[in-house]
């Protein structure tokens, strides 16, 4: 009995999983360069962190098992490349010098903290902040109008600025003094995302006039949807708040390209480094992105910055301790 001509099973060819793993390192690399120009992979850039170490690794993993020499080479090259452009990326994190204090510097306090609109917890949340002493205070998602446990507040920093004049506007400037000027950035309204929630005040410092500028955008989903408060607030910090503060919960990262625009729009520098605020929750994972960020002009020296508890927002607020350089 024969038993015929052998029969020959295809095996798969080990190619085939370095390749893969050398394009998907490759397209995640690819989308947050492409950030640069393109709004909605610079939304994705918010999770760069955690998305270009996995394409080092995507890429590692092809050049440590492709038996093709070409594809073990581009493995190679992509996890350079990762790495490099992760070191880019993460350039505003890096320390910002400090400003030798040459001349008569006027001090402040700064408070900023978005509440969060239905907290629970907003007479704790309220008593933390009076008990920071700051000089002002910044609020988002801070309905003036709407609770009667901000009265406390308004006790003590009885000149309220908001997005809109009426004070219908959940970003609020608090201060102990009346300011110089206010700016109402909102264009329509603020509260169901058709205008940017945003608001100047120009800080009397007594030797200086500072603006601080507050802001809370839109969230970045779907991609690309922070487009009008990035270009509303980029024209804000050329005109009105340049080489001053800007405060605020971005929703974003300072490593995004769209607020490292933002920035130098306003002759700025990320201030509060790389200090996770969101999301916050006391028995559970620590904060894992800086969803709120400060900023700071060239006359402004930074002492301390620090992040608040948890206070029953899903956000961590900030305090900035700052010193300003007195004109002579």
């Amino acid at each position: 009995m024969s038993s015929g001509p052998p029969v020959h099973f295809d095996q798969p060819s080990p190619r085939g999983p370095s390749v893969l793993m050398l394009a998907v390192a490759v397209a995640i690399l690819g989308t947050s360069i492409a950030g640069m120009a393109v709004a909605e992979a610079d939304s994705i850039n918010i999770a760069a962190p955690a998305a270009l170490p996995l394409a080092g690794a995507f890429a590692l993993g092809a050049a440590a098992t492709a038996t093709s020499l070409t594809v073990r080479l581009l493995g190679w090259a992509t996890l350079l490349a990762a790495t490099c452009w992760g070191a880019a990326i993460a350039r505003p994190m890096w320390p910002a010098g400090t400003i030798a204090a040459t001349t008569p510097m006027a001090k402040m306090r700064i408070a900023s903290f978005n509440v969060y609109k239905d907290n629970a917890r907003l007479p704790e949340a309220i008593a933390w902040v009076l008990d920071q002493h700051a000089d002002a205070v910044v609020l988002i998602e801070a309905n003036m109008h709407q609770r009667t446990e901000f009265s406390a507040l308004l006790r003590t920093y009885p000149y309220a600025a908001a997005c809109a004049e009426n004070l219908h506007c959940s970003t609020v400037i608090l201060t102990r003094r009346p300011p110089g000027h206010i700016w109402h950035h909102a264009q329509g309204d603020p509260e169901n995302r058709k205008t940017l929630s945003a608001v100047t005040v120009l800080l009397d410092l007594g030797c200086i006039h500072l603006p601080l500028t507050a802001a809370h955008f839109s969230r970045p989903w779907p991609l690309g949807s922070q487009r009008g408060d990035l270009r509303h607030l980029g024209e804000v910090m050329r005109h009105m708040g340049r080489d001053g503060l800007l405060i605020g919960d971005f929703n974003s990262a300072p490593w995004t390209f769209a607020m490292r625009r933002i920035a130098a729009s306003g002759h700025l520098r990320l201030a509060s480094g790389p200090r996770p605020t969101w999301p916050s929750a006391a028995a559970s994972l620590p904060p894992a992105l800086p969803l709120d960020q400060f900023y700071a002009g060239s006359a402004v020296t930074i002492a301390n910055v620090h992040t608040g508890p948890d206070l029953g927002s899903d956000h961590r607020p900030l305090v900035a301790d700052i010193a300003v350089r007195c004109p002579l």
